[in-house]
């Protein structure tokens, strides 16, 4: 059995991203940085599965963070994130934060 897919902000002030990142948690994703618009890293180092509709959540918050006039940055990312942003062609506009680790 899948575990429940967690997405929550830590105390650093990172969206934290566990489990499937699909059209279900795709809204949630969005709806969360929506209530924190100050949050502009996110973890997705603990995603196992990510589809077109998590990609394209990814691309709605990183506009809206660009619409700020900020970006989205990712902390770390797990392999399937990496592989889908790279088969996607989206990879560099996701870029990582200084000193993190970009791999899960």
């Amino acid at each position: 059995m899948t575990p429940a897919p967690e997405i929550f902000i830590d105390a650093d002030g990172v969206c934290v991203v566990r489990g499937e990142l699909d059209e279900l948690t795709g809204g949630e994703l969005v709806s969360a940085l929506a209530a924190h618009p100050a949050c502009f890293s996110i973890d997705l180092g603990e995603v196992s599965f990510i589809d077109s509709a998590g990609v394209r959540a990814l691309l709605v918050i990183r506009r809206q963070r660009e619409e700020q006039g900020a970006g989205l940055h990712v902390r770390r990312s797990s392999s399937a994130v990496r592989r889908v942003m790279r088969l996607a062609g989206i990879a560099h506009l996701f870029a990582c934060e200084p000193g993190s680790i970009a791999a899960g």
